[in-house]
């Protein structure tokens, strides 16, 4: 059996793959389903604030820019605090 007489599968799924891989293809899967913008938010967060702190503990960031840096971190996450309405719109 060589390669010219592989037998291939014409089907779109794979014979191994479990049904909930096949969800993942359905957009109506996703309807719905997005990032908030809280999520976002709490993502960048979480990614920025450790790296300023490393950098500022290796002495790459001098102490001015840090604070210049943290300042900057929480103006972003206060901005928003009046305009936030957690109550979902009415359906209706």
């Amino acid at each position: 059996m060589g390669i010219v007489d592989l037998e291939l599968d014409t089907t779109d799924r794979c014979r191994h793959a479990p049904d909930w891989v096949y969800l993942l293809d359905d957009p109506a899967t996703y309807v719905g389903k997005s990032l908030g913008a809280r999520v976002i938010q709490f993502i960048s967060v979480v990614m920025v604030l450790p790296v300023i702190l490393i950098l500022s503990l290796q002495g790459i960031l001098k102490p001015d820019a840090v604070g210049t840096l943290i300042g900057a971190l929480v103006g972003y996450l206060l901005s928003g605090i009046a305009s936030y309405d957690s109550r979902k719109p009415d359906a209706g």
